[in-house]
């Protein structure tokens, strides 16, 4: 009887998460949206199987407990009755359980990580934990201090537990008459350890890499209950300190940074205000004038997964063309070039500065690379960081983004909403739609007074490369390296039916468009070194390595083919110019419209990849590092071995520019838009 105690109590703390749990997924974040918007469903039922399995799991010392009881005591009486002390631990540990995962649900829903070790050694560096946790807790899109207010639900399941103790004891006595005892013990025991053996089975995983251990995959780090991260991140909190950054002669890197960032930078009117604000820059003197009459026009296509690789303009290894309609805008021979005037330029050594999606497009849009460690998109909310976009609406554009991906669980609709006048959730996986939604806004901004600027981001070229319904489907049996070229290929007649819809609407003039990808993917196409051989962290070719494509009738733009080395942070200062807007930012980046050399910098979870005008390094956390030279595009030759020297000047510089940056994301040192 007293086992089936236990077990009620359980399930009634499970009931009450489930509750919570709820509201969390299908309630609304506190930037008007979904919080989950695609697949709530199913994100849910993960998470409930994810609490119940843990909630069983915390049930289990009081079972044994209970167990080594019933041992000591011969009376058949006595071993029926359950002492009280387990009773009381065992429903306080339950409360405690169900007021963890909610607080770790609101943490989420505003942060987009855990209430864990990875948020507590953020905000302790960078601010006041505590106030920053209760700021949170108090501030909810379903209205003032309801997360707080929903504390009240695992308070009341404490104190049902106490009131009705006797009534679920005489509960379970009554059940126990009707049913074998041992049948009802056999039924808890099996039901706990069903479900803690299954946690194990999802969790505890054999790591190439890690050996044993705890290592839970994208999806489960997202719906999994605060103790799975909890326990992830103290495995990795060693190595995270051991990386703890010196700030004691930062004065003399950002110097060294500012000083090498003017030497890049061919408009000597830009000046760095002070050593306190290591990116912060005025501009001194008359600002150029835009580009064509008036302010141009923008237009900022992000393909999903594009990758230069795949295209034979970017990788001259390549054939077979999977996106033919983009070639002909690169060669010119198109038509719709031709009749309007158009010109291209495409740069064959572009990169991505962060990966996957949502660090890319931060990146893009706040001219700086990302923190060597943490995501800037969830770690530093408390931060109001200025957009390229944001300064052209500051001055008079109208702005939009349309995002077809799901913005809401990856933290990035908070930004977006920040930055963009407008926002438009497509929630869709097919082109088409995010591309239609594109040609409706450009065509119903024509005729009004200011000029535009809208972003669009497109998910069908997207693991696992399944082309939407009307498209040109692969062989069922093709392999991903396979598909990806019938997804490009649709995300291709796509872009192609906007501009003929553009064309034959005369809405092409005096805009700027570019296409490029967010970030590439690896499709195992680079040999496994000393052990590096995943996706993103590896910070290879095949991972970072995008296209651009620019594309005007205006004068001023670059024409064809450019070599020279660009990454994401350059597209800020590359539409500002265009626009004759010469504000105060802390971009890293520069122009593209006079493209000269410069070092780009691609950080992801203490890796990185450095790159010079000559060299690129590329430095994974527990291995050797990696020297090509930057015209091996497809970095075939390690040139480690033979110059070590070389090496350790390129790790040098890039420590210090990491330093520098990491610095000015901790100590709050890049301000927000005056």
């Amino acid at each position: 009887m007293s086992y089936l105690v236990l077990f009620v109590l359980c399930v009634g703390a499970w009931l009450m998460d489930l509750v919570l749990q709820a509201v969390y997924y299908f309630g609304t974040s506190p930037f008007g949206l979904a919080n989950i918007a695609r697949d709530a469903g199913g994100y849910f039922a993960e998470s409930i199987y994810y609490s119940a399995c843990f909630f069983a799991l915390f049930s289990l010392p009081a079972m044994v407990a209970l167990a080594i009881d019933r041992h000591r005591h011969r009376d058949a009486e006595l071993k029926t009755l359950m002492p009280g002390w387990i009773y009381i631990l065992h429903a306080s540990l339950m409360a405690l359980l169900i007021t963890v995962n909610h607080a770790d649900h609101e943490i989420f829903r505003f942060m987009g990580m855990h209430y864990s070790v990875e948020m507590l050694k953020a905000y302790n560096i960078f601010s006041n934990t505590t106030a920053f946790v209760g700021d949170t807790l108090r501030t909810d899109a379903r209205g003032a201090y309801s997360s707080v207010i929903l504390f009240c639900v695992p308070v009341i399941y404490l104190t049902l537990c106490i009131i009705f103790r006797k009534r679920i004891c005489i509960f379970a006595q009554n059940k126990s008459d009707k049913v074998s005892p041992r049948i009802l013990t056999a039924i808890a025991w099996s039901g706990i350890s069903l479900l803690v053996l299954l946690m194990m089975n999802s969790f505890i995983k054999v790591d190439d890499m890690k050996g044993l251990g705890w290592h839970p995959s994208r999806n489960q780090q997202k719906v999994a209950p605060y103790f799975i991260a909890l326990i992830e991140d103290i495995r990795n909190s060693k190595d995270s300190q051991k990386n703890t950054a010196d700030y004691s002669k930062i004065s003399e890197d950002i110097n060294r940074f500012q000083k090498s960032w003017m030497d890049e930078e061919p408009d000597k009117n830009w000046k760095f205000i002070s050593n306190e604000l290591p990116f912060q820059k005025t501009y001194q003197g008359q600002c150029p004038a835009a580009l064509g009459n008036g302010q141009p026009n923008f237009v900022i296509i992000f393909v999903e997964t594009m990758r230069a690789m795949n295209l034979p303009d970017f990788n001259p290894e390549i054939t077979e063309d999977p996106m033919p309609f983009l070639h002909s805008l690169v060669t010119g021979d198109n038509p719709i070039m031709q009749k309007h005037a158009m010109h291209a330029a495409w740069f064959t050594r572009y990169l991505a500065a962060a990966l996957p999606t949502i660090d890319a497009m931060m990146s893009a849009h706040t001219g700086l690379p990302a923190h060597s460690e943490f995501t800037v998109s969830s770690v530093f909310v408390s931060d109001r960081y200025p957009s390229f976009i944001s300064l052209l609406r500051d001055h008079g554009y109208f702005t939009a983004f349309l995002d077809s991906s799901d913005g809401g669980f990856t933290n990035w609709s908070m930004w977006v909403r920040r930055w963009y006048e407008q926002f438009g959730d497509l929630m869709t996986r097919d082109d088409k739609v995010t591309i239609k939604a594109l040609g409706d806004l450009i065509l119903e901004r024509r005729g009004k007074p200011e000029p535009y600027a809208i972003t669009a981001i497109t998910t069908s070229n997207h693991i696992p490369f399944r082309v939407p319904e009307g498209g040109i489907q692969p062989p069922e049996d093709a392999e991903a390296t396979e598909r990806i070229k019938y997804t490009l290929r649709y995300s291709d007649d796509q872009i192609k039916a906007l501009f003929e819809r553009l064309d034959q609407n005369d809405a092409l003039s005096n805009t700027v468009f570019f296409i490029l990808g967010d970030h590439a993917y690896s499709l195992d196409e680079v040999p496994n070194i000393s052990g590096i051989g995943g996706n993103y962290d590896t910070l290879r070719y095949n991972v970072v390595w995008v296209p651009l494509i620019m594309l005007s009738d205006l004068d001023g733009i670059p024409r064809g083919h450019q070599g020279v080395a660009a990454a994401h942070t350059d597209i800020g200062p590359t539409v500002l110019s265009a626009a004759g807007i010469c504000a105060d930012n802390s971009f890293v980046g520069h122009s593209l419209l006079a493209p000269k050399p410069h070092r780009i910098l691609v950080n992801k979870f203490g890796n990185y990849l450095y790159r010079e005008r000559e060299d690129t390094l590329i430095g994974i956390k527990g291995f050797r590092d990696q020297l090509y030279k930057t015209s091996d595009r497809l970095e075939k030759h390690d040139l480690w071995k033979d110059e070590p020297d070389r090496v350790e000047r390129l790790k040098g510089e890039a420590e210090r520019y990491r330093r520098v940056l990491d610095y000015a994301y901790e100590m709050h040192k890049i301000p927000a838009n005056q």
